[in-house]
């Protein structure tokens, strides 16, 4: 099926459209929910607080390993799960919002404060390692 919006091929499943971000209504999934056709989709508060949650979560633990050194690959693996995560949100509920929201600006500092990390506790080790050698 297509959206009707921008002509995207969805997913029967798809609430959102990932290409425009509008809704798609029931006109445009006949087959998942033809008895409320020219409603928009209801939204599963729960299961959306849940996903949001875990954007928030994993966005957390990549800015605090992040900052540890040698721990900040974790860093850097738990930021990429958040970006993972906040793209099937949007995906499925069209945008960030709330908790999804604050845990995407979290994943972003996170991967930065990581990549730094990592590259500044490596610069350390390759100049003891260096200095031990002369």
């Amino acid at each position: 099926m297509t959206c009707k919006y921008c002509g995207n091929q969805l997913t029967n499943q798809a609430t959102f459209c990932p290409k425009c971000g509008k809704r798609v209504s029931c006109e445009v999934q006949e087959e998942v929910c033809a008895a409320d056709c020219g409603n928009p989709l209801p939204i599963d508060n729960d299961k959306q607080d849940g996903q949001a949650g875990r954007i928030l979560l994993f966005a957390i633990m990549g800015l605090a390993f992040g900052v540890t050194g040698i721990l900040s690959v974790l860093g850097i693996v738990f930021s990429y799960l958040a970006k993972a995560r906040i793209g099937s949100y949007v995906a499925q509920y069209g945008q960030t919002n709330g908790r999804a929201s604050v845990g995407k600006g979290i994943s972003i500092g996170g991967m930065i404060v990581s990549w730094v990390g990592a590259a500044v506790f490596t610069t350390y080790v390759l100049t003891a390692v260096v200095q031990r050698l002369l």
